[in-house]
């Protein structure tokens, strides 16, 4: 009988062991606080192969009971991460993710041919651009004393970290035609991006009886040309010129230009090389949004978008908000 309590009231004991550890796991599991957010130091960051750049990472709250950051890559071939650390491996654009318990951030990496941080160093990166590069300009306003220009490019990408493009006086005439005014200007390219990047303030050139109007972006006899985040703002002439050229613009804006926001000029010639390709996250604030004085050979795809023709020129207009 002795021999039984005692076995009883260990098994009791056990028993009470057991629902105290259960008690205390699930007190421990009330108090655990989750993580509600993380984010980087940077949205985007650009190297050049083998170059390194940390990325630091905040996890909140502060009293996050697992504040551990798991980081990777979208594609190790062009860079790695390892403990924020990130490592150019071959050109590209890729993304590195920081995930903390169930919260996530992404920063857009470019891996470049060309770190530019002047502004003649954009210039000459723009004039030598080769098959494939990518020109990674970094955060800051460029005081041009000639424009940005590409001539025959192809599959090029010029990407800035929010980099604004000016000029504070006219650029020299060029090689005496015109289209040398303009802050940025793409001539025969083919599969251009440009991203990122603000134009203003281009001066038109006046000397005698000749006269070059500055716009934002003029792109002439061009193909497959998207401008994504670009802004155009208080240009001589237009904020975006479309000369004979496919063109697609996201997110892009436009004000306080002279001639208004986007002109499409077809040349009048009934060949369908003139197109532009609008988003919905597209502003353009001037009164002219966007415009032509002739639509033949023009294909225009704005959603959201009214066009009326009047005194020659068809407008195409949304109310903006």
């Amino acid at each position: 009988m002795k021999k039984f309590v005692l076995v009883l009231t260990g098994i009791c004991l056990a028993l009470s062991l057991m629902v105290f550890a259960a008690c205390d796991e699930e007190k421990k599991s009330n108090n655990s606080v989750s993580v509600t957010s993380v984010s980087l130091n940077d949205d985007l960051a650009g190297l050049k192969v083998s170059e390194e750049v940390t990325l630091t990472a905040t996890v909140l709250p502060e009293n996050a009971s697992d504040k551990t950051v798991t980081w990777t890559s979208a594609d190790t071939k062009i860079a790695t991460v390892e403990d924020g650390k990130v490592t150019g491996v071959s050109e590209g654009v890729t993304t590195v993710t920081a995930k903390a318990g169930d919260k996530t951030v992404t920063c857009k990496i470019v891996v470049a041919d060309e770190k530019v941080n002047t502004a003649d160093a954009i210039v000459t990166a723009a004039a030598q651009a080769e098959e494939g590069d990518i020109i990674f300009v970094e955060n800051g306003t460029y005081d041009l004393a000639s424009q940005v220009r590409f001539n025959n490019a192809k599959n090029v990408t010029l990407i800035g970290d929010n980099a604004t493009l000016t000029a504070t006086k006219n650029f020299p005439k060029g090689d005496g035609s015109k289209g040398y005014s303009s802050i940025i200007t793409l001539v025969n390219c083919e599969n251009i991006t440009i991203s990122g990047i603000t134009a203003k303030e281009g001066k038109t050139f006046e000397e005698g009886s000749f006269r070059d109007v500055a716009h934002g972006v003029n792109i002439v006899e061009s193909t497959n040309v998207v401008l994504e985040n670009v802004t155009a703002e208080g240009n001589d002439g237009c904020g975006i010129v479309v000369n004979r050229s496919s063109v697609t613009l996201k997110n892009v804006k436009t004000n306080t230009n002279g001639w208004g926001g986007v002109n499409i000029d077809s040349k009048n010639i009934d060949d369908d090389k003139t197109s532009l390709t609008v988003d919905s996250a597209c502003v353009f604030s001037e009164s002219g949004q966007i415009y032509s004085e002739s639509t033949t050979g023009v294909n225009v795809i704005a959603e959201g978008y009214t066009s009326m023709t009047q005194n020659e020129y068809t407008f195409w207009t949304k109310t903006v908000a």
